[in-house]
């Protein structure tokens, strides 16, 4: 396959080429590409394009929008991306992984690395229509939400006050001694004497006793 050196060469020749050889082709021949940038100013270190395609009346038509990712148009972005392999291992993983996984990944029609130019070009299924998943949905939310109470619990002091009393509605503060009477909390008795809740200050910060 040949690479473009820049999104200028994502032609309707070279699409025609490349989808020819796709995998679940031959599609096109390509009579128009339409070239839109998108992914700007999200840290990404490749310029992507989404591509509007019209095929040829007598030709098998293919997808009607494809995403390309072709090198970042800066010098720096590009030393960055070579010096720790992106490009390469971007192109290994959709042509060479992603087939033999069960993972959902877009589906690749074309993907190409030089070695010598460190040039590579990825023509990818346009995701644009997939809503995002959740990566918290609300049953994960609701399964933390008492471990994290457990813990804030049986972990950790209260917050306080400026005045030094506790939050909670405890009504004790902590005085210079590092003690805090914490009964109220839940929290176990440490049997040292004078320790209300077994809170007490060692050489680093209060901590509760946990059991």
């Amino acid at each position: 396959m040949q690479i473009p050196s820049d999104a200028s060469g994502l032609t309707a020749v070279w699409l025609s080429d490349v989808l020819a050889v796709a995998p679940g082709g031959p599609f096109g021949p390509v009579e128009q590409v339409e070239r839109q940038r998108i992914g700007e100013g999200v840290g990404v270190m490749s310029e992507i394009y989404r591509l509007a395609i019209r095929y040829a009346p007598d030709g098998r038509p293919g997808p009607a929008t494809l995403v390309a990712k072709v090198p970042a148009g800066t010098a720096e972005a590009r030393g960055l991306a070579n010096n720790y392999g992106f490009y390469e291992k971007e192109v290994a993983f959709y042509r060479d992984i992603a087939p033999t996984v069960s993972i959902a990944t877009p589906r690749c029609f074309g993907a190409a690395f030089d070695t010598d130019s460190k040039l590579f070009v990825l023509l990818m299924e346009d995701m644009a229509a997939v809503t995002p998943g959740d990566p918290f949905p609300a049953a994960i939310a609701a399964g933390i939400s008492p471990i994290r109470t457990a813990i804030n619990r049986n972990s950790i002091l209260p917050p306080r006050t400026p005045s030094g009393e506790c939050r909670s509605g405890c009504g004790s503060a902590n005085s210079d001694s590092g003690r805090h009477d914490a009964t109220s909390h839940g929290l176990r008795r440490s049997g040292r004497r004078g320790s209300k809740c077994g809170v007490r200050r060692r050489s680093g910060p209060v901590r509760h006793r946990l059991g």
